[in-house]
């Protein structure tokens, strides 16, 4: 028997109603639920649990985490930071019938001249990468929600540094 791949063509929304109800209207019915830092200084668990309601209209293939933060940061306060919005999604996905919470994994290095540097600082991102994805990978599995990676730092496992 041939596999049958099923492909999507997803629109992209903020959590407010008024995005959600432009893609609807223009005939998406699979979305990837994009979400601002800024959205989780206020109740962010009821923010996303605002997309319940769309449950019938439409298929949430992901919720992608801020942006901005990366489980990879080696700033440790950032770090935590990215790690109770991500833990806020995964908690939430669930409710909305969302198998997917999207993370980014990179953290960008700028202006390090000294590629000795740069390759031990590559590998520090990369370590707390996984450590926080050990972290978060016991609720994700008890709630049955897939963690996917975006942009992660795996550039040092390929090179040397030369210095």
């Amino acid at each position: 028997m041939r596999e049958v791949h099923r492909f999507v063509i997803a629109g992209k929304a903020a959590c407010s109603d008024a995005q959600i109800q432009d893609r609807l209207s223009k005939g998406f019915r699979d979305l990837e639920i994009i979400t601002f830092r800024s959205e989780f200084d206020i109740d962010s668990a009821q923010h996303l649990r605002n997309l319940v309601k769309y449950g019938d209209l439409v298929n949430f293939g992901s919720i992608h985490a801020p942006g901005d933060l990366t489980i990879a940061h080696i700033d440790r306060a950032h770090r935590e930071l990215a790690q109770s919005c991500v833990e806020r999604i995964i908690r939430v996905a669930p409710e909305v019938e969302c198998e997917r919470v999207v993370v980014h994994g990179s953290f960008y290095l700028t202006d390090v001249e000294n590629r000795g540097k740069t390759f031990s600082l590559q590998k520090k991102a990369f370590q707390r990468c996984v450590e926080s994805l050990q972290r978060l990978a016991r609720l994700a599995g008890n709630l049955g929600v897939k963690i996917c990676l975006e942009n992660i730092n795996a550039v040092y496992v390929l090179t040397s540094p030369t210095s």
